[in-house]
């Protein structure tokens, strides 16, 4: 059972890597076909065509904590994160986007195994609160 939080863990923390490269091999590779929300996040990314030079930053996803079980013909992975504060910056260094952070966020997962490999069969996030600066 700890491979499949392993494999939850960093499918989710592919995220930002996603969002600022543009690179969707290894997303694609992970994503199973009913996977809806797999599907979503690259069609959000690939649509939000950035300014020339502009990059994002921030964003981290941190797994605070992961529990799974044998779920059907696969596995359920309920992780615990905090998602960090982003930026996209234009190429003069001007804050084009803010998106606020810290968010504790709660992922609940369904992944299978297959002779080719894990795949990730179904996302929910769900925000469970923002982190201020004096801690709540």
């Amino acid at each position: 059972m700890d491979n499949a939080e392993v494999v939850a863990g960093y499918f989710m923390t592919l995220f930002p890597y996603i969002d600022a490269t543009r690179d969707f091999a290894e997303w694609r590779r992970l994503s199973g076909a009913s996977c809806g929300y797999c599907a979503n996040a690259v069609e959000l990314i690939r649509d939000d065509t950035p300014p020339p030079g502009s990059s994002s930053i921030g964003g981290e996803l941190t797994i605070h904590s992961a529990w799974g079980k044998t779920y059907r013909d696969g596995y359920y992975v309920k992780l615990q994160a905090e998602e960090q504060e982003s930026w996209r910056i234009a190429a003069d260094g001007a804050v084009l986007e803010y998106f606020r952070g810290p968010h504790i966020v709660s992922i609940e997962m369904l992944l299978s195994h297959h002779a080719g490999g894990w795949q990730v069969d179904g996302v929910s996030v769900d925000k469970v609160a923002t982190v201020t600066s004096d801690g709540r």
